[in-house]
Parts: structure tokens; C-alpha cells; sequence
């Protein structure tokens, strides 16, 4: 479709220098079947090490709902910022992905309008500080943010001490704003991201390595 780009890995490897490695789950790994937007919001608030959240078909909308709890939460603290994040990753090896043969979107409508304007944890979408994390097969939707004109800045930004993070068969969609449509970028604000790596991933806007030096 016009208007996209799709970076694989192949392509990632010349712009950013990552590599590739095979995932290995531990012992403690258990599988968790989510079928409403109740039960990922409650996945996210007790994410574990080594979980796999498995989405039935459908479109997950977050809101603020998960904001509202990680605000002021010390266990959701990313980079010592705890102002609260639309959908924080904290925990290694999560893994979330959508059942065989299903479509699955997850998004957030949250705007927090001119509130804090600029502020980065309003910026992002997913906000990962874990390791090992995988996202397979989900089309991601950021929420608006009013600093970028009704469009969405950072779909996914790796931080902290993130790393390895794999996306697979992943869309970032675009979010229409005042100036027109853009998905957010994939942004690595991480020096070393590892073996990180990026499997036909779609995205509407541009992926960040700027930072990144290993």
C-alpha cells in the first residue's frame, strides 16, 4: 500500500548493526489466553517474567486505564520517570502474540490533549525497559498525541535497559491527526540493543537507532 515501508531484518542489519538470536524459553514460562480489553489491561498491571499472552481476534482499546494505574507506581518506573506510561513493558521474556489465524489490533484512544504537552511518557505507546521481549503478529495503533498534532510520536521505544527485542509480522498503523497520518516511529534510545530483531514489520513513519552503538 502506499505510503508504507517494511524493514526485515535483512534490511534492519544495514541501518543498525543488529543481530539475530534464537529465543529460549525457561522453565517458569506460562501461557495466558486474553479475549477483552479487561483481561490485557489486567495482564499488563501483573506482567511476570517469562509470560505469554496469547489475544483472541479483536481490537483491544487500553484507553488511560493502564496510565492511571502505572502513575505514581514504583514497580512501573522506567529511567526513574514514574509519571505513568500507556502500555509499559518492565519484565524480561514477555511474549505477546496473536492466536493462529486471528486479527488482532491493540491501540489506545487516549489523548491527554494539551496536559503536560511534550511530556515523553505521553508520547509513547508501548514503552519497553525489559528484555527478551516478543511481539508477533498484532497490528499496534498509538495513541494521539496533541504535541504531534493529533498524531502519535514513538509507537514503540526501547529504553532503559531494554534489549532483544523481537517484532514479527507487526503493522504500526497510522493515526490520523491534524497533519495528516503518521503511526509513530520505532525509536531505540539504548546504546546496546542486543540481538535485537525486526521481521516484517510495516511501519508509517521511521525506525531510530540513532542511539544505539552495539
Amino acid at each position: 500500500m502506499k505510503g508504507f515501508k517494511k524493514l526485515t531484518a535483512g534490511l534492519l542489519g544495514v541501518v543498525m548493526a543488529l543481530g539475530v538470536c534464537g529465543f529460549t524459553a525457561l522453565a517458569e514460562d506460562k501461557d495466558i489466553y486474553i479475549d477483552s480489553v479487561d483481561e490485557l489491561v489486567s495482564a499488563i498491571k501483573s506482567q511476570e517474567d517469562g509470560q505469554t499472552w496469547i489475544l483472541a481476534e479483536g481490537t483491544y482499546d487500553i484507553k488511560d486505564d493502564v496510565y492511571k494505574y502505572t502513575k505514581d507506581n514504583d514497580e512501573f518506573k522506567i529511567n526513574n520517570d514514574k509519571n505513568g506510561f500507556v502500555f509499559p513493558i518492565v519484565v524480561d521474556r514477555l511474549t505477546i502474540k496473536a492466536e493462529d489465524g486471528a486479527d488482532v489490533l491493540i491501540t489506545s484512544s487516549f489523548n491527554q490533549g494539551d496536559s503536560e504537552n511534550g511530556a515523553w511518557h505521553f508520547q509513547n505507546f508501548i514503552t519497553i525497559s525489559g528484555e527478551g521481549v516478543t511481539i508477533e503478529g498484532i497490528d499496534i495503533k498509538g495513541n494521539p498525541n496533541a504535541y504531534y498534532d493529533g498524531t502519535c510520536n514513538k509507537a514503540i521505544e526501547l529504553v532503559g535497559r531494554g534489549k532483544d527485542l523481537k517484532l514479527r509480522d507487526v503493522e504500526i498503523l497510522p493515526v490520523e491527526g491534524d497533519n495528516g497520518a503518521n503511526s509513530g516511529s520505532i525509536y531505540f534510545s539504548v546504546t546496546d540493543a542486543g540481538n535485537t530483531v525486526l521481521e516484517n514489520v510495516t511501519v508509517h513513519s521511521f525506525i531510530s537507532g540513532w542511539d544505539v552503538s552495539s
